[in-house]
């Protein structure tokens, strides 16, 4: 039976070496402590730097960017149920239309979708996510000004009623 560690050196030595053996893969644990040795070590093999030769990868590949696509479905969804939900807070229920940082909370994730959808695109080599990903960044952009201007607006209002306490 192999050990799972055929050596015991100390990993903070350069010339030391630890080698792993599982069953997946057999992958050198000093070279991971040391990035720019990775960095070598890919660029001899012809390899770009942010590529990993994992088998495990290429075997999951195909399902993670199915179940990712499957969340980000998902995220899209919520888009419209956030502006349902904004029309149905503030046109049936009358609800004030002012400041509140919690509205902090609806700009965030908009960014976060947009540059998520782009990412996700280019990744995937998806074509049709970069329209997406353009005019959702758009609509954070428009969302986080209106969200600063109220904020503005009201810490402005707010700073002529407050009561001299020397007067």
């Amino acid at each position: 039976m192999r050990s799972v560690v055929s050596s015991s050196r100390s990993f903070s030595s350069s010339s030391s070496k630890t080698r792993v053996f599982l069953p997946v893969f057999d992958y050198d644990l000093s070279a991971t402590l040391d990035s720019g040795q990775v960095f070598r070590w890919q660029q001899e093999r012809g390899r770009p730097a942010r590529e990993f030769p994992l088998p495990v990868r290429a075997g999951t590949a195909g399902f993670v960017a199915g179940f990712s696509f499957v969340l980000w479905s998902f995220g899209t969804w919520w888009i419209p149920l956030l502006i349902v939900l904004g029309l149905w807070r503030h046109l049936r229920h009358h609800w004030p239309l002012a400041y509140e940082t919690a509205l902090w909370s609806v700009v965030f994730p908009l960014g976060m979708y947009s540059v998520a959808t782009l990412a996700f695109g280019k990744v995937t080599k998806l074509a049709f996510m970069a329209p997406i990903a353009h005019v959702m960044l758009w609509v954070a952009i428009a969302a986080w000004t209106a969200v600063a201007a109220a904020a503005v607006i009201r810490l402005a209002g707010r700073s002529g009623s407050v009561a001299d306490p020397a007067g």
